[in-house]
């Protein structure tokens, strides 16, 4: 039996995604009905995306390490969709809640000596940013904990429109 936090949840998710925005994708829950907690993700239904519930409030940078992707949502509409690449094994990406702290459009990585274009800093020295390697090799390769984006010119409408301070979320 579902309980009624996790009924409400859903009914205001639901209200809140469909109102008043044509083409709004909305999201469902991904739960079993019997479920006592709400759900962890939400599928998008129109786009297939499996969102972290924390993504549908406010305008945040949401990026799933098991999708492969990175996401602006906004109050659970998404602004684009990104290809992502995230850390090896050796040198994961950080899961969880992080703000992006620093922005450097030409930043060039002191440990590495790589080029990383449209840097966005998130947690410690990882960043979003554009990796040429990505663009070149595909999803062959990996980074050392940052998040590689290989569309240039979607990495930049992302950095234009995100002010330090910009909530990230990394999730499975």
């Amino acid at each position: 039996m579902r309980s009624s936090c996790a009924a409400g949840l859903a009914t205001a998710l639901a209200m809140s995604l469909s109102a008043g925005v044509a083409g709004v994708a909305n999201a469902q829950p991904t739960a079993s009905p019997e479920s006592t907690h709400p759900p962890t993700t939400l599928l998008v239904s129109n786009t297939g995306a499996r969102l972290n519930r924390r993504c549908m409030t406010g305008t945040v940078i949401c990026a799933s390490k098991n999708q492969h992707k990175l996401w602006m949502v906004q109050n659970g509409r998404i602004l684009i969709t990104l290809g992502a690449r995230f850390g090896r094994a050796s040198e994961p990406t950080t899961e969880g809640v992080s703000t992006i702290y620093w922005k450097d459009k030409h930043h060039v990585s002191s440990a590495y000596g790589s080029p990383m274009r449209y840097s966005m800093f998130f947690h410690g020295g990882q960043a979003i940013h554009y990796s040429s390697d990505f663009s070149r090799r595909g999803w062959d390769g990996a980074s050392h904990g940052c998040i590689n984006i290989r569309n240039l010119s979607g990495l930049k409408w992302l950095w234009d429109r995100t002010p330090t301070g910009r909530k990230v979320i990394v999730f499975k």
